[in-house]
């Protein structure tokens, strides 16, 4: 009969002993609700003259300010679009609202980097209308927009 206790005793004292070792561990960490997310996510199609390629790439930009011109500072670099059509996402955006410009780089000489684009650049704003502002976009976890521009509009420099 002692020995069936002290196997009991045994046995509890395992299992107490284990217990804070189970409790101790911590689950992970849940992701992060949705709302936290805050991308943007552009559809761009170029109808002007001149194919969409490597060389000939569109960029995409987000700026703070809804006037966009030579001395606008962008939120970030370019996000460049291979082919016409496509789309880019700019992920964990800082800024709300965003504003989105395009630019088509048709001479091949623009990376979107070090200063504004050459005058005479075809560019496009995301807005409404083509003779409306700049549209306000939110960031989120399901912001998309589609938008087209042609070269009817060029940047002014």
């Amino acid at each position: 009969m002692r020995t069936r206790r002290l196997g009991l005793s045994v046995i509890l004292l395992s299992v107490a002993a284990a217990v804070p070792y189970a409790q101790a561990q911590k689950p992970p960490p849940p992701p992060p609700p949705a709302a936290a997310v805050k991308n943007v996510s552009v559809t761009v199609n170029y109808t002007g003259k001149g194919a969409v390629d490597a060389g000939h790439a569109i960029l995409v930009f987000l700026f703070t300010d809804p006037n966009i011109g030579a001395q606008s500072q962008p939120l970030g670099g370019p996000q460049v679009i291979q082919k016409n059509g496509g789309t880019v996402t700019f992920k964990d955006v800082s800024a709300n609202p965003v504003y989105v410009a395009v630019l088509y780089n048709e001479k091949g000489d623009y990376n979107g980097v070090g200063g504004p684009p050459p005058a005479g650049t075809p560019m496009g704003i995301y807005a409404k209308d083509p003779k409306s502002p700049a549209a306000p976009v939110t960031p989120g976890p399901k912001t998309t927009i589609k938008m087209s521009f042609s070269d009817a509009k060029r940047f002014g420099g």
